[in-house]
Parts: structure tokens; sequence; C-alpha cells
């Protein structure tokens, strides 16, 4: 029996369709994974002008409506000269003080003093270590990496698995990235569990630094 041409051609039209579904399928979580790459990759290279533009300020005022905008100044023609895009690079009011927050479309930036644990104590006359941290913006965010950048041990990054860091409500607390202390498994040269229980990965060691720095 010869099949009608509209069977032939509904057979063909579900092929098609399949066969673009099937594409569709393969190109989303691509798609996806790209956009998060581009995204994170642009926090990096924006937290990294920022964490630049925080040492070459110090000592560093931040309650200084001046020194701020300096900061950010500084930060927008670094991350500009990088070839990153900033014009939506904001600052925020901050309820904590001695705190910078900043603000792009999927994260958030903070540079805050970076205390040194009680016990340890501060020499008189010393001037405070400033860190700086970003973080998704919001808990939805195609973003999820965390970056930590201190003035006084290595700079890393998480996948924010643990702390799940996301907005105002779910930010870093201050020196909660660093290495957890008094924690002899706790020594490997570019990984480690931090005082916030999120596992780091160190992006590079500054010089001078040994391979397994424990803040101080």
């Amino acid at each position: 029996m010869r099949r009608s041409a509209w069977s032939f051609h509904l057979g063909s039209g579900l092929l098609v369709a399949g066969l673009v579904g099937l594409g569709f399928a393969s190109w989303a979580p691509w798609a996806a994974g790209h956009r998060t790459a581009r995204i994170e990759g642009r926090a990096e290279t924006i937290g990294q002008a920022l964490h630049l533009a925080v040492l070459a300020a110090q000592p560093l005022d931040l309650d200084d409506p001046w020194q701020r905008a300096h900061v950010l100044a500084r930060t927008l023609a670094l991350a500009v000269a990088a070839g990153e895009l900033t014009d939506d690079l904001i600052e925020l009011p901050s309820t904590a003080p001695r705190r910078l927050l900043l603000t792009n479309k999927h994260y958030l930036f903070a540079v805050q003093d970076s205390p040194a644990p009680p016990e340890l104590g501060a020499g008189n006359g010393a001037i405070a270590a400033i860190e700086v941290i970003a973080w998704p913006a919001e808990p939805r965010s195609a973003a999820h990496t965390a970056f930590f950048w201190p003035e006084d041990a290595e700079a890393a990054s998480t996948r924010n698995l643990q702390a799940a860091y996301a907005g105002t409500g779910r930010a870093p607390e201050p020196a909660g990235p660093h290495r957890r202390r008094n924690d002899a498994s706790n020594h490997h040269p570019w990984a480690y569990r931090g005082q916030d229980d999120e596992r780091w990965l160190v992006s590079r060691r500054p010089a001078g630094l040994p391979h397994a720095h424990t803040r101080p």
C-alpha cells in the first residue's frame, strides 16, 4: 500500500523536530556554561583591578568618601584597560563601618578590614590588612564562584558549595576565607579549608609567601 503524502510529510516533520530538539539539548548546557564562565571571568578581572587599586591606596581610610571614590575610579580605569565593561559597576551604601561595597549586574564586591585573630592581636600603630571579596549578587545567578584577594595571604576562589554566598544577606564574613588556624591537615599548597568551612583553591601565591601559608 502506498503511503499518503500527508503521512510522509508528518513523518519528515517529526524527524526534523526530533533532530532540532536533540541539537538544542546539546547546545543549551554548553551555552549556559559559557555564560557562567564569562560572568565569573568578568568578576575576577574587576576584583583583581579593585585589589590593585586598594593596594596602591594603602593606608586606606574606608570611611573617607573621597578615598572610596578614588579607589572606585582607579578600579574602573584598570578594568577598562583589561578590556572589561564597567558601565554597571556602582557603589552601594554599606551598613558596616570601614567597608566599601560595589556591585554590577551579577556580582557584589567588598573591600573591608581583614582582622587578625584576637589571640594574635596587632601591634600599636599597625595598619590593618585589607581584603577584597567578590560573590554572586543573587542566589539564582548564573554565577557561582566566590573570589578572595587578601593583602596578607594567597588569593583564592571557591565554587561556593557550602556557604552559598549570595546577595548582601549571605555575604562572606571578614577574614572568613582565610585558612583555618591550628589545623595540621590544612597545609596543602593549592587548596585549603577556610575559617568559613568553604573549600578554597589558591589562585596565585604572592612572592615571599611559603607554599602552605597560614595567616600569620
